[in-house]
């Protein structure tokens, strides 16, 4: 579980915290929605998966409710022990979860994509919604989202290959 969990965290730019409480009802098949409830900013976020994320989904138990789950009734957790094995296994000295939203952001930044939509992604609030301009900008960006996250989708499987 933990392993799809961060393969999807590399995928998907939702923050750790949000994301792994997800329960399989939030998922409808295309596109995996974090309610407000459960998010920082209090904004609900919807992401489409490419195919590559759906084929780093877990397989469904029939118990539990939860997407990434150990026990029963139990959502995982990305814990600092898992993540020092994680930074002794690869080598990498200084690392956290966040870092793959750090890395999704810069890189797509460098390729000259719409910084809106990038930050709409990370569900950040929008600066061009905030203050005067916020009363006249309602866009959504979904349909921009949905093509920036198969992008970086297609990114990623470049460089990892698929299993």
């Amino acid at each position: 579980m933990r392993c799809s969990l961060i393969r999807l965290l590399i995928l998907l730019p939702f923050r750790k915290s949000e994301f792994s409480q997800n329960l399989w009802n939030d998922f409808d098949g295309e596109k995996i929605n974090v309610p407000s409830e459960r998010t920082k900013t209090s904004t609900s976020i919807s992401l489409k998966l490419s195919e590559f994320a759906k084929s780093q989904l877990p397989s469904r138990r029939n118990f539990d409710s939860y997407m990434f789950s150990i026990r029963e009734g139990k959502a995982t957790r990305l814990d600092d022990k898992l993540l020092k094995n994680v930074m002794k296994n690869t080598g990498i000295n200084q690392f956290s979860w966040h870092c793959f939203r750090k890395t999704f952001s810069t890189h797509l930044h460098q390729l000259g994509e719409e910084s809106d939509v990038i930050e709409a992604c990370l569900n950040h609030t929008l600066k061009s919604k905030m203050g005067v301009s916020g009363a006249y900008n309602f866009a959504n960006y979904s349909k921009k989202m949905d093509n920036l996250i198969q992008k970086w989708s297609d990114i990623v499987e470049e460089a990892v290959g698929r299993d």
